[in-house]
Formats: structure tokens, C-alpha cells, sequence
């Protein structure tokens, strides 16, 4: 929420540094190497951040970011598509994109639920909004942004590829439904890259999609918690972990599994379910 409604630099970093911590003390288990794997990679986002926040705040006069409109016919073409790859990245070391997404797999796997959930949801929308608020409204669209955007583009589309193919290689339920948020995710910053190269000429392509990128990163959301809670639970039952020992859950947990082909149905995007629509 701080994240959301911070109108000044300094705020809005604590908030963000807040996020990281929390989500790091809640990750804690058997097995520290996970949580502190994703401790510094997103501390390395978080310092990048702070330079290039504090870099607008420089150029702007003013660190109340609602006055920070057009930054990119103040910064230059290549300074603007520099800051954009950079807040590319930042957030990026929080929703798994290639090669910061390292910390992703053991961390799902081995935190408590509740601490997958957040990161899944809160943690994810929250970098694309901050991402959308810096890019298409402190920066604004300019004309020097379509290298960036095909160079980003193309990005999203390698960890979308990796995610995919890396999910349909697991065993283990938490770690198939890390690598699917890191594909959404990428699919969402992929959505963004085309927004900066649609800009100026095809203005109706470029509300496509980034309608397309906010209802995705709503709809993930819902149906990624539906599926990461419907997982502990039947961890819970069965004790197991391992996918291939699940079989006849649904003789015994009729209700959940019913649930759970919901959730499925979603993360496969089938319709009439809300992965399908925004997908």
C-alpha cells in the first residue's frame, strides 16, 4: 500500500526496501540459502532503484513524483532509454526476470506458503504498477523508447520461454508454480516493451496492450494464490511433496479438487476462466 500511494522518493523507496524485508524474514526455514539468494538480488534491484530515483530527482528539481511528467524531453534519448532498461531490471529482480530469477524456484519451494503467496501477488503487481507509474507517466512515451522496448521485448520473451519450458520439467507442485509466475510476469513485462514501441503511431495498439498487461497482473494474482493455497493444502493432507504421489486426491478431497481444476483451468488459460481472458 505504501508503495502504491508514495508520492515522494525517499517514501517510496522505504516502502519498496520494507516489501523486500518483510518478504525476506517470512521466507525463513530449515534452509537459509534461498531466502538469502533472493536478499541479494533484490537488493541489487533496490540500489539500482535508488539511483535512478535519485537521478530524476536531480533533473526534476523535486522529489514529489507527482510532478514528474515528460521526464523524457528533459533526459535525452539516450539517457531516457537508459533509465528505462534500468527500471526494466530493478523490478525485474523481483517478478524472475532472466537472469535474476535464481532465487525463485527454492525459495517457493521451501518458504511457508503464505510467504509463496505474497511473493506471487503482492510483490509481483506491486513492481508492474510501480513500473507502469515511472515509465509511461514520470518518463513518458518518446519515439527514443522503441530500441528499448524491442531490446526489453525481446527479453520478456526469453523468460517467458525459459519459465515455461523450466515448469514443465518439475516434480514438485511449488516449484512449477514459480516458474509459471516468472513466465505471467514476463508476459506482462513483454506487453509493456510493446506499449514504448506502439507508441506515437498506433495509439490503440499500445492501450491494447497495456490494458492487456494490468488485467493480466489482476488475474494472476487471484488465480496463483487459488493455486498456491490449494497445493499446501494437499502438502498438508498427504505429506507429500512430489507431484507424481498425488494421484486419487479427488476420491478423497472431492471439494478441493474441484478448487484446484479451477485454478488449473486459469493457469492453462482456459475459457471461460480468467487466465484465458487476459491472456
Amino acid at each position: 500500500v505504501l508503495c502504491m500511494m508514495a508520492d515522494t522518493v525517499i517514501l517510496l523507496l522505504i516502502a519498496w526496501e520494507i516489501v523486500s524485508m518483510v518478504t525476506f524474514l517470512m521466507g525463513e526455514t530449515d534452509e537459509d540459502i534461498p531466502r538469502w539468494r533472493f536478499f541479494a538480488i533484490t537488493h541489487v534491484g533496490g540500489l539500482i532503484l535508488m539511483a535512478v530515483y535519485a537521478y530524476l530527482w536531480v533533473v526534476s528539481g523535486t522529489d514529489v513524483m507527482s510532478e514528474w511528467t515528460g521526464m523524457a524531453s528533459v533526459m535525452g534519448q539516450t539517457t531516457t532509454s537508459i533509465v528505462v532498461f534500468l527500471l526494466f531490471i530493478a523490478f525485474g529482480t523481483k517478478l524472475g526476470t532472466v537472469p535474476f530469477h535464481a532465487w525463485m524456484p527454492d525459495m517457493y519451494a521451501k518458504s511457508p506458503t503464505h510467504t509463496t503467496a505474497l511473493l506471487t501477488t503482492v510483490c509481483s503487481n506491486a513492481a508492474v504498477l510501480m513500473l507502469f507509474k515511472a515509465v509511461f507517466s514520470y518518463i513518458g512515451m518518446d519515439e527514443s523508447l522503441v530500441t528499448v522496448g524491442i531490446v526489453l521485448c525481446i527479453l520478456s520473451a526469453v523468460t517467458a520461454l525459459w519459465g515455461a519450458m523450466e515448469s514443465m520439467i518439475q516434480t514438485e507442485p511449488k516449484r512449477i508454480l514459480s516458474y509459471s509466475s516468472m513466465e505471467n510476469m514476463a508476459l506482462v513485462t513483454m506487453c509493456l516493451s510493446l506499449a514504448m514501441i506502439f507508441a506515437g503511431d498506433l495509439p490503440n495498439l499500445q492501450a491494447l496492450v497495456l490494458i492487456a498487461a494490468l488485467l493480466h497482473t489482476l488475474n494472476h494474482g487471484v488465480f496463483k494464490s487459488l493455486m498456491m493455497l490449494t497445493v499446501d493444502s494437499i502438502e498438508d493432507v498427504t505429506g507429500e511433496r512430489k507431484i507424481d504421489r498425488f494421484g486419487g486426491i479427488a476420491c478423497v478431497l472431492p471439494a478441493l479438487s474441484a478448487v484446484a481444476l479451477i485454478g488449473v483451468m486459469s493457469l492453462a488459460a482456459i475459457p471461460p476462466m480468467n487466465g484465458f481472458v487476459s491472456e
